[in-house]
């Protein structure tokens, strides 16, 4: 029962990273057409989703398989170090998404598995 537990905050976690992830990423690639009015809101909207979508299907995965697997041991990733990594990308997002700062939230997922690995070793 707990295994569950934590196996359904990590997906929680990673989804709400997710949805920073898509607020930050999918309004930069955007804001260009949006502030210039070439395309309406909605349909640069509908652009970004299906760009999203379709991205990972027509030109691969390479970035995420060398975060998954090209950074830190996985031997060495328990559940709560990746509950942990979770928690400090998605604060660090929306802390400084509220401040108005630039942010990459890939760099910070790796941030937070680089500093995982540095203490597990």
């Amino acid at each position: 029962m707990l295994s569950l537990l934590i196996l359904l905050s990590i997906i929680l976690l990673a989804l709400i990273y997710e949805f920073g992830n898509g607020m930050n990423d999918a309004a930069n690639s955007v804001a260009t057409v949006i502030a210039t009015r070439a395309v309406s809101l909605k349909k640069a909207l509908f652009l970004a989703a299906c760009g999203n979508f379709i991205g990972p299907f027509l030109l691969g995965v390479s970035v995420a398989k060398t975060i998954g697997h090209g950074i830190v041991n996985i031997n060495v990733m328990a559940p709560l170090p990746i509950m942990c990594v979770l928690v400090a990308a998605i604060a660090w997002t929306f802390l400084t998404t509220y401040k108005g700062l630039p942010i990459s939230v890939t760099h910070a997922i790796i941030g937070g598995l680089v500093g995982i690995g540095l203490a597990t070793n």
